[in-house]
């Protein structure tokens, strides 16, 4: 993450839910509202992206057949390894449920696949939204760290359960607790109000 300059002294925390970013200057908390806000537009969109540059390493997958002493069935396991990822101690049917997995996920989630964005803010009018605990206070502690804020979407889906999306926010390499998309805008209009309202 790039590091970011504080053009004032004063720092605020944020409370999220549970958890506390702190150390917050008001130029991060712009540019955090300024990123949700970019996020959200153009998510549904054709956007531009940039992958990691991992594509250029080689992908092994490996058959490992083992006989011990003493013992007379053979045993198979099979791994996947790359640059910085490894799948082991895998049997022959967890590794197929695994390519089906992923075939299907990409299928629907990749780039350019065929899952579409529908919903929209104003399906989320602000009388309908409960409450995520959010607040900014004055805070005068320091964070070690003093980044730019960064917000990430999760989409995880197992092969016995459905995918679930959450939101992260992320600043000074403090993050929040796994966001609904309902919270995620509870959240950018609170702090939207919270920046009108200096």
């Amino acid at each position: 993450m790039k590091k970011t300059e504080t053009n004032s002294n004063e720092t605020y925390r944020m409370t999220i839910g549970k958890t506390e970013i702190y150390g917050v200057s008001i130029q991060q908390l712009t540019d955090l509202h300024e990123t949700i806000g970019t996020f959200i537009q153009r998510e549904k969109a054709p956007f531009k992206y940039k992958t990691k540059s991992s594509d250029e390493y080689c992908i092994d997958i490996i058959k490992t057949i083992s006989l011990e002493s003493g013992e007379e069935d053979f045993s198979v396991e099979y791994s996947l390894d790359s640059f910085d990822i490894d799948m082991d101690c895998m049997s022959a049917k967890q590794m197929k449920r695994a390519a089906n997995m992923m075939l299907k996920f990409l299928e629907k989630y990749e780039e350019d696949g065929n899952k579409k964005i529908t919903w929209d803010t104003n399906d989320y009018p602000p009388e309908t939204l409960g409450g995520i605990n959010f607040e900014i206070q004055k805070d005068n502690r320091l964070s070690l760290f003093e980044t730019t804020p960064c917000v990430t979407k999760y989409i995880k889906q197992g092969d016995f359960y459905k995918a679930k999306i959450t939101y992260e926010i992320d600043v000074n390499e403090m993050k929040s607790r796994d966001l609904s998309f309902k919270e995620f805008i509870v959240l950018y209009r609170k702090l939207g109000d919270f920046l009108n309202n200096r």
